[in-house]
C-alpha cells in the first residue's frame, strides 16, 4: 500500500537538495562530510494552516536557515519537516517584462 505524508497545521514537508560530493573553494577541496545541510529545498506537502501565513505551493523551491527543519528518515528517503516561519526565501523565476509597443 502506498504511503502518503500529510503535514499538520503550520508545517511543511520538504526535500532538501542533495549536497555535492565535494566543493572546491579556490584550490582547496572540501569533502562532503564537512558540508552541513543544504539550505535549498523543494516543497512536497503543505499543512492547512500554512496558507493563512504565506503564499507557497507544492513544487516551490525555498531556502531554509542552516539549522532549520527536522530530518525524518523513511527507509532510504530523507524528508524534512519545517514550520512556515522557518522559510527564509522563496525561489521564483522572474517573468520577463513585456516591451511596450508604440
Amino acid at each position: 500500500m502506498p504511503i502518503y505524508f500529510e503535514p499538520v497545521s503550520e508545517w511543511l514537508l520538504v526535500q532538501r537538495e542533495s549536497a555535492p560530493d565535494a566543493v572546491k573553494i579556490g584550490s582547496i577541496i572540501v569533502p562532503n562530510s564537512s558540508i552541513t545541510a543544504v539550505p535549498q529545498a523543494t516543497i512536497l506537502a503543505i499543512g492547512k494552516g500554512v496558507i493563512e501565513h504565506i503564499d507557497v505551493k507544492v513544487g516551490d523551491k525555498i531556502v531554509l536557515g542552516k539549522y532549520n527543519g527536522m530530518d525524518e528518515k523513511f527507509g532510504d528517503l530523507v524528508l524534512t519537516t519545517v514550520r512556515w516561519d522557518e522559510i527564509r526565501l522563496i525561489v521564483r523565476e522572474r517573468k520577463k517584462a513585456k516591451k511596450a509597443t508604440a
